[in-house]
């Protein structure tokens, strides 16, 4: 069995962890504390729960709990600061005739004392900055937009970098791609923006955006490797060049892989595999070569150091058939030489 570190039970609750594995630089795990979106119909609040103390207290509530819902929220490098990302609505009907049916925000929250320190209008998905002093997010999605409805007021397209502490928004040139996936990266503390077949990159010092010969953007942390989701290959970054011999020796035996994190400082990275069965990951040492941890469950955040990770674990429902339960989570040791099952 992997070793479980705790082991948290909301009977009744559904269980959305605060952060997922794409921002695995970012903690949910600080000074013992997990931090936790817990909805039952609503979905309107952040709990935070003490790994020692074995304690659920609701955490942060989101403004005007009357039409807004909290989609997701990722804690910030530092421990410090925390951002959620909401939908309020404008019309109570389901139809908008043409009107704006609602807008997206994003609560910019203190940790310590819970309080909102800056209101991103129109901001759907983000990534802190690795020093957490800077947000990315973008405002490419309004909702009920594939419904026919309007834009909301004052709603402008585009991905935009604010710095928290000048409270300074800046709009990032992105011509030539659609945004469809960004990130904030470690290695180089530039920011990367792909449409799968071109990569851009916003070169956060001088505020210049530029076209570069990278086939995606998930870099490792140490910037030796990056990984490309749209055609899943581990890239070594010297020479630009797939690592063939590993993305060969990964997909002869666990079959077709798709990026989870980056742990271990960049040392391994964390896969989701389709072999022996669904839900299945893989830890990858590259410096090894090898595959050194395997588990199952639903990974859905990692701390900064890489060394711990949330895992929702598998079960048996009444029809016989594996399902990822989502009243549980498993905190679990990274790199164990363990293999579980559920």
């Amino acid at each position: 069995m992997r070793k479980i570190l705790s082991r948290v039970i909301a009977t009744g609750l559904t269980l959305m962890l605060v952060s997922n594995c794409h921002e695995n630089k970012h903690l949910t795990q600080e000074e013992g504390m997990v931090y936790l979106n817990l909805f039952n119909k609503d979905n309107k609040v952040i709990f935070q729960y003490d790994k020692n103390s074995k304690t659920l207290l609701p955490y942060f509530t989101v403004p005007s709990p009357d039409k807004c819902w909290i989609n997701s929220a990722v804690m910030g490098p530092t421990g410090e600061m925390m951002a959620a990302s909401c939908y309020c609505r404008l019309l109570k009907e389901q139809d908008c005739d043409n009107n704006p049916k609602g807008y997206y925000i994003i609560y910019l929250i203190e940790i310590a004392d819970r309080k909102i320190i800056a209101k991103l209008k129109h901001g759907f998905r983000f990534r802190f900055s690795p020093g957490g002093d800077s947000i990315v997010y973008d405002s490419t999605h309004f909702p009920g937009e594939d419904g026919g409805c309007k834009p909301p007021p004052d709603y402008e397209y585009g991905i935009w970098a604010y710095n928290i502490k000048k409270k300074k928004v800046t709009k990032i040139d992105t011509t030539g791609i659609l945004p469809l996936e960004y990130a904030w990266s470690e290695h180089d503390g530039n920011i990367y923006i792909t449409d799968y077949s071109n990569v851009i990159r916003y070169n956060v010092a001088e505020a210049k955006s530029e076209k570069v010969d990278t086939k995606a953007i998930h870099y490792s942390p140490d910037g030796k490797y990056y990984f490309g989701q749209a055609d899943p290959i581990i890239f070594r970054v010297s020479g630009n060049q797939p690592m063939q011999e590993f993305n060969d020796k990964i997909r002869e035996k666990y079959g077709s892989f798709s990026f989870v994190a980056w742990v271990l400082g960049g040392r391994a990275i964390l896969l989701d595999v389709n072999k022996p069965q669904h839900d299945a990951k893989i830890l990858f040492d590259m410096e090894k070569g090898e595959v050194i941890q395997r588990f199952y469950g639903a990974v859905r955040s990692c701390n900064r150091a890489g060394t711990e990770c949330i895992v929702f674990p598998l079960f048996l429902n009444d029809k016989g058939v594996l399902a990822i339960r989502l009243d549980v989570i498993d905190i679990i040791k990274i790199n164990e030489p363990v293999h579980n099952k559920p």
